[in-house]
């Protein structure tokens, strides 16, 4: 009992350089996790954008599956009307712009025995920096 009495009526404190090597040491930790913060938010928004133009690449997909219920001619029609079309050796290309984002999209049959089947890819870029975001492709076979 004795001994915890004379311990907290010391006169014995902490030097300056003991305290400044504890701030040291206590900074360069919390410098070391501010870093990592800063990167993962840095990733955050970075996945956020590859999500968002891969739902759009997403969606752009069904709407092309849902027009190759009708005929070819049809959906090349409905297509047009949304963007520029451009047709290069049987491939049907069009791209749609809207305010984020720039579509591309190529219909081209892929083998001529099976003349409804189409290859169908779709591109999604990013309007801000121009770098792509997205990209789908996959067969869908067309009806007559």
């Amino acid at each position: 009992m004795k001994s915890k009495i004379k311990l907290l009526s010391s006169s014995k404190g902490l030097t300056l350089i003991e305290i400044l090597a504890s701030i040291t040491i206590l900074s360069i930790i919390v410098v070391t996790f501010l870093t990592f913060f800063i990167q993962s938010a840095r990733t955050n928004t970075v996945s956020e954008d590859i999500m968002d133009a891969t739902y759009v690449a997403q969606t752009q997909m069904e709407e092309i599956y849902n027009l190759s219920k009708s005929p070819y001619e049809d959906a090349i029609t409905s297509l047009t009307s949304k963007g520029t079309h451009t047709e290069n050796n049987g491939i049907d290309k069009f791209q749609i712009v809207n305010e984020t984002y720039k579509i591309q999209l190529q219909l081209k049959q892929t083998d001529t025995n099976l003349p409804n089947l189409k290859d169908v890819l779709v591109k999604v870029y990013d309007n801000s920096n121009g770098r792509l975001g997205a990209q789908m492709e996959t067969k869908i076979s067309w009806e007559n």
